[in-house]
C-alpha cells in the first residue's frame, strides 16, 4: 500500500485535488480507504499533511510526525 501513499502523498504537495480525487487517481478508490492507509503510512491524516505542507513554504526538513521531506525544487 505504500506505493499507492506516495503518490498521494505528491499530489497532496502539488496540487489542489481534494483528498476524494486523489483517491481515485491513485487507485485507493475512496477517500476514506486514503485517509486509513495514508494515515497509517505517513503518520497523520491526508488534510492536515497538506495544509503542513503548504504552511512550511519551500523549507525542507522534517514533516509532521518527523517524517522527512525534501526540499520543493
Amino acid at each position: 500500500m505504500a506505493q499507492r501513499v506516495q503518490p498521494a502523498r505528491r499530489r497532496l504537495e502539488t496540487t489542489r485535488l481534494s483528498v476524494e480525487q486523489i483517491a481515485v487517481r491513485t487507485g485507493m478508490g475512496t477517500a476514506a480507504t486514503l485517509r486509513r492507509h495514508f494515515g497509517r503510512t505517513v503518520g497523520v491524516p491526508p488534510e492536515p499533511y497538506r495544509r503542513w505542507f503548504r504552511a512550511r513554504g519551500e523549507a525542507g526538513g522534517a514533516g509532521p510526525a518527523g517524517v522527512p521531506v525534501a526540499p520543493r525544487q
